[in-house]
């Protein structure tokens, strides 16, 4: 018998010894998976898409606040509750509307949205003010004040 043929003398042992307890362990997502089930967030902003955008941003009597966003984006959920907050306190005066950047990529391209979130705030068709980031509630009112 060749002895470089041979198997080690010891099997490698586990990171942790096997017991029936560790075996009942489960990860906490698999113990509760209503935790990691996707909930529905209501938002008081309106979402725009290619084909409304025309009526319902270039055609507005108010001034619109554009949020550009995408699904994927954590600065851009960060936002969210500024941009809802923002939509409550200027009703009737401002229109706030939501673009997802991944499924309206022409829109963003148009206005020149290389990085997300970005803010377009757009008074008669034409971009009055701009805005880019995650940034604090008052620096989102302060772009928006002087032109309402």
């Amino acid at each position: 018998m060749n002895p470089k043929a041979t198997p080690p003398q010891h099997e490698p042992q586990p990171h942790f010894r096997w017991s029936p307890r560790v075996a009942r362990i489960q990860p906490p997502f698999l113990a509760r998976p209503h935790i990691f089930s996707p909930r529905i967030i209501m938002s008081t902003a309106l979402d725009v898409t290619e084909s409304t955008w025309e009526s319902t941003v270039l055609q507005s009597e108010t001034p619109v606040l554009v949020d550009f966003w995408a699904p994927w984006c954590g600065p851009c959920k960060a936002m969210g509750p500024y941009v809802d907050k923002l939509a409550e306190e200027y009703a009737g005066r401002l229109s706030v509307v939501k673009l997802d950047t991944q499924d309206n990529p022409e829109v963003a391209a148009r206005y020149g949205i290389t990085g997300i979130p970005a803010f377009v705030l757009i008074k008669g068709g034409e971009v009055v003010a701009q805005a880019m980031g995650s940034m604090q509630y008052a620096a989102l009112k302060e772009t928006v004040d002087p032109h309402l």
